[in-house]
């Protein structure tokens, strides 16, 4: 079951690519202004920074017994946050709202790639969820995918394996892509997918758990 699950979370990851979150939209405008190159250190930092928080937030996952009641509690609460989550994406993906990067920005580096990891709480609030109810559903058993520090790791690879390959293909083709935002027919479809994707992840372990 918990390689269903991450197959559900790769199509996740995969839809996610495609919109216009801050890491994307700002490697795409800074890349468009400054030119391709000067991504590297940005994209870098970028990824040294998800990582940690990955990292920081499985850690802190595991520090709780699942079958607690404060494991059991935080399971609970992150497939809550994660479900209103998907809601919200469907209902922004439905409205007249549109997106739109920013026409100038500085030239950024590595340091700044981090930093905008870090002060990013909202982030946080969703890695943390998402580790919250992954590792629930990982079981170290032969076969299975491991749980507990192994599984934050593998969740940690993965998750910034995908977000480096997105802002790599935000950089690549940045101007195109800008234009594209623009597009609030675009826009709306891509947040609207993830938010459908997301609902029905939610869903899946939250019932997965509930009556395991």
């Amino acid at each position: 079951m918990e390689w269903t699950i991450l197959g559900s979370l790769l199509t996740l990851l995969a839809v996610g690519m495609a919109v216009p979150g801050p890491n994307n939209s700002t490697c795409a405008a800074h890349a468009s202004i400054h030119g391709r190159r000067s991504n590297i250190p940005l994209i870098i930092g970028l990824g040294i920074g998800f990582f940690g928080v990955n990292v920081l937030c499985g850690l802190a996952v595991n520090s709780f017994n699942p079958e607690s009641f404060v494991g059991k509690l935080l399971h609970y609460l992150g497939s809550l946050l994660m479900i209103v989550l998907g809601v919200f994406l469907i209902f922004i993906g439905r409205s007249k709202s549109t997106f739109h990067t920013v026409e100038t920005i500085p030239k950024l580096g590595l340091m700044t790639g981090i930093v905008m990891q870090i002060v990013n709480t909202k982030q946080w609030m969703v890695i943390f969820s998402l580790m919250t109810v992954m590792l629930a559903s990982f079981e170290s058993e032969p076969g299975g995918i491991p749980g507990g520090v192994a599984g934050t790791l593998v969740l940690a690879t993965i998750n910034t394996t995908f977000g480096l390959c997105s802002m790599a293909v935000w950089t690549y083709i940045g101007f195109h892509l800008q234009d594209r935002i623009s597009n609030p027919k675009y826009s709306r479809v891509a947040v609207f997918v993830l938010g459908v994707l997301l609902l029905i992840l939610s869903l899946l372990m939250l019932l997965r758990y509930h009556f395991a």
